[in-house]
């Protein structure tokens, strides 16, 4: 699924529900790869979310803290940042996952694409 962002999320493998029916090689391969995918997604989604609570916390600290008015439009960009997509490195990938990263737009310019794409065509 692409969301408004243009963010491409995993949502779900289903080729066959019972995994019955295929070869035993098949099936560890399969297995492989959902644990793979599901390890993943969660080192991603623990990282967001840890990011978010952080500038959650930092802001209504600062709003218990300060009187006065809250500069909304800076924690609005500082939530932003959060939401961008990265781990941290508390949340490492399971060392057997066979996942290689192809894309980072964080990085920006050619270092997005790992190498894969020349400059030109950036």
């Amino acid at each position: 699924m692409i969301d408004d962002q243009m963010n491409l999320w995993y949502i779900e493998s289903n080729p066959n529900p019972q995994l019955s029916g295929y070869t035993a090689d098949w099936n560890k391969l399969y297995l492989s790869v959902m644990m793979g995918t599901f390890d993943i997604q969660a080192a991603y989604y623990k990282s967001r979310m840890t990011r978010v609570l952080n500038v959650l916390k930092a802001m209504q600290k600062a709003e218990n803290e300060y009187v006065g008015l809250v500069d909304y439009e800076k924690w609005k960009m500082e939530y932003q940042k959060a939401l961008k997509n990265r781990l941290e490195p508390k949340y490492k990938i399971n060392s057997q996952n066979k996942w290689v990263p192809i894309i980072n737009e964080n990085l920006g310019g050619v270092d997005t694409y790992f190498g894969h794409l020349p400059s030109s065509c950036i």
